[in-house]
């Protein structure tokens, strides 16, 4: 059950929507405070533009859901390769594609929560 003003926006997907998860993956629990009026926007823009990026670079990634009551963007993104999260994120940030994005999320992102999460 989802809670009062969190609305799930797509199904996992990557890794962690495929038969073998990979319980030893890394995940990361991203939570941002979006600027007032912009989260419509912001969601259509990730969901077209970061998140098939991520995928590019074999990042998983678990919903996205949005908390309108506090103007909330919420995923987890994973990644199980050998080389680690950090690298793979290191090549993600680095990459010139991501440079060229038509938009910069930093403009809509008044507050990141980022938490490195593990298996319980």
């Amino acid at each position: 059950m989802t809670a009062p003003g969190i609305q799930p926006l797509l199904k996992p997907t990557g890794a962690c929507a495929k038969p073998g998860y990979n319980a030893g993956m890394t995940s990361q629990l991203r939570i941002y405070d979006i600027k007032p009026g912009l989260l419509d926007e912001f969601v259509d823009k990730v969901a077209a533009q970061i998140i098939p990026l991520r995928k590019q670079h074999g990042f998983g990634v678990s919903g996205p859901w949005r908390n309108d009551a506090d103007n909330q963007f919420i995923w987890v993104v994973h990644y199980d390769g050998e080389d680690g999260f950090e690298e793979a994120a290191q090549r993600y940030y680095n990459d010139p594609a991501r440079a060229e994005l038509p938009f910069t999320p930093s403009d809509y992102i008044l507050n990141a929560d980022l938490r490195m999460l593990t298996d319980a």
